[in-house]
């Protein structure tokens, strides 16, 4: 899938040329999260299905694995699908724009947002969560890391 979105293009392109860059930085799980995402990890079953919605290159969706989850993850970028894909090879790693989820109702116990929805204009919030709430089980978790700061409105 690559987008046709304009809007959107110019992230997917970024994310591909600075995915060496991005991953040489960000190797581990944010520490910063570290208490919410363990509140997350704490809440879920053992073996729960979990989906890493933009997991760039990948340092949350190795985590779930090592502990033990059945992870998908999904990115909009080819190269950070790739280098997922060689990290964590016990997730299915596909390319997908989170705003349209192509999975079935109620497919995950867990769904992991981290720093992903600001690439989003605001109008385009409600639809990924909408996704979101849809391909969780009715008591499904969902964790979302958010930065603050000035709204991007579209």
């Amino acid at each position: 899938m690559k987008t046709e979105d304009a809007d959107y293009t110019h992230i997917e392109r970024a994310y591909d040329e600075g995915s060496n860059d991005y991953s040489s930085h960000f190797q581990y799980p944010h520490d910063f999260i570290g208490p919410e995402r363990q509140e997350f990890i704490k809440r879920l079953p053992a073996g729960s299905k979990i989906l890493d919605c933009g997991c760039g290159p990948g340092m949350d969706t190795e985590r779930f694995a090592q502990l033990g989850y059945k992870v998908t993850a999904i990115d909009f970028s080819d190269r950070f699908v790739k280098l997922t894909t060689a990290r964590v090879p016990a997730a299915d790693v596909l390319k997908m724009d989170m705003r349209y989820l192509e999975f079935l109702e109620g497919s995950f116990d867990g769904l992991c947002s981290s720093f992903t929805l600001l690439h989003f204009w605001e109008s385009e919030i409600g639809r990924a969560l909408s996704g979101f709430k849809s391909v969780l089980k009715g008591r499904g978790l969902f964790f979302a890391a958010l930065h603050r700061g000035r709204r991007r409105r579209g």
